[in-house]
């Protein structure tokens, strides 16, 4: 019987050790995750798909000198994309851009894809 509690509290302690870690990673995550099918434009099709991220409860302090304070930060990116034949569509996230917590925006590069 004392086996059976030491390894049932054991595998409760491992639970909320688990739980608590993937809350603090959760919390740390500012970065957009985007998820994708294997659906592209047909030939000529032409697609525009708004991404927006928005941290309500952030960091206060940039990483790095320069970098911005996640803290009430919108960022996002336009993604437009143009199907060239079945199997290919080309296309451009432009502008990357930030308007952060206190207000400033900021345009910031471009990435193609293929």
């Amino acid at each position: 019987m004392t086996q059976r509690y030491s390894r049932s509290a054991a595998g409760s302690l491992a639970g909320c050790a688990a739980a608590v870690l993937a809350g603090a990673a959760v919390h740390a995550q500012t970065d957009e995750i985007q998820v994708y099918d294997a659906e592209i434009n047909p030939p000529g099709q032409f697609s525009l798909q708004l991404h927006n991220n928005y941290t309500p409860i952030g960091r206060k302090e940039a990483d790095f000198p320069g970098g911005i304070t996640p803290n009430h930060t919108l960022n996002g990116v336009p993604e437009w994309a143009l199907g060239i034949t079945d199997w290919l569509e080309l296309g451009a996230y432009a502008p990357l851009y930030s308007w952060t917590g206190t207000g400033r925006v900021l345009i910031d590069g471009a990435k193609l894809r293929a």
